[in-house]
């Protein structure tokens, strides 16, 4: 939904900093943005608790540690 007044798109964006998991458009957009599916991200959500922050950096870590070793 677009802000009549400024334009602005930022208000159909999800929160920047938490997921909400019981709210389907920020589980659609996160998963889009972060390239998981829902269940995925759900189990995420339980591992490392609702920050955005928190939730990359457990999945950084894992694709390190799937990064094959050139050593």
């Amino acid at each position: 939904m677009l802000d009549s007044n400024s334009g602005n798109i930022s208000q159909t964006l999800p929160h920047n900093s938490m997921i909400n998991i019981n709210r389907a458009w920020d589980v659609n957009f996160w998963c889009e943005e972060l390239n998981l599916r829902a269940e995925e991200l759900k189990e995420i959500v339980k591992l490392v608790g609702p920050s955005i922050h928190e939730i990359r950096l457990h999945i950084s870590k894992k694709l390190l540690l799937a990064w094959p070793s050139a050593y």
